[in-house]
């Protein structure tokens, strides 16, 4: 007894598209009707099941982060950067009255860029350490760029109300000149997920 390919090809979800295309096929020559879409839909769920599960993957895991970002949680960091900002404008004045009339301009700008670093790390390792909140990852992110973008924005406004050019505040980014100020805003970029990530 011949057994039927098309018969066979239950168990075969490819061989049974091609069978019903062929079968299609025979209807057509032999004058009769078959449903074309029957075939169409067929093939349709071989290739859209696949992208509409994966599209479907994506969309939650982008949602799930969306939904770990709890707006009110974030208005802490804020204040914790309002006290680096202050903590910042002291040490600005400690260097301009302290350390470059004692050590010279380039001395004073990096030494007073590691005591500065000193104090954000210090700040965000106490917060951190005694905050009840527990953050998540992408909330970290959130205050790392948060804290650098306020940090970087309140530069520029600095520098612009004092008349300062941006090409100097641009130039205190360039590390290929001897400026070591761009650890400032990497500090605040990394330490919440330092501190906080590693706390948790």
């Amino acid at each position: 007894m011949r057994i039927d390919h098309c018969e066979f090809s239950q168990f075969n979800e490819v061989s049974g598209d091609l069978c019903e295309i062929q079968h299609a096929y025979l209807a057509r020559i032999q004058g009769k009707k078959w449903p074309v879409e029957r075939v169409n839909s067929r093939i349709d769920s071989r290739i859209n099941s696949p992208l509409a599960e994966l599209t479907t993957r994506m969309s939650v895991f982008s949602v799930g982060d969306v939904q770990l970002i709890r707006p009110d949680v974030l208005v802490y960091p804020l204040g914790v950067w309002i006290v680096m900002a202050v903590v910042a404008v002291i040490n600005g004045g400690f260097r301009e009255v302290v350390l470059i009339p004692r050590v010279g301009e380039y001395a004073g700008h990096v030494l007073s860029t590691a005591l500065l670093v000193a104090a954000l790390l210090v700040t965000s390792f106490v917060y951190f350490q005694w905050t009840p909140i527990e953050y998540a990852y992408v909330e970290l992110v959130v205050i790392g760029v948060g804290w650098t973008g306020l940090t970087i924005g309140f530069e520029f406004l600095v520098g612009y109300v004092e008349g300062t050019p941006v090409s100097v505040t641009l130039g205190q980014y360039n590390v290929l000149a001897g400026q070591v100020w761009i650890v400032v805003p990497l500090t605040l970029l990394l330490s919440p997920l330092l501190f906080g990530w590693y706390l948790s």
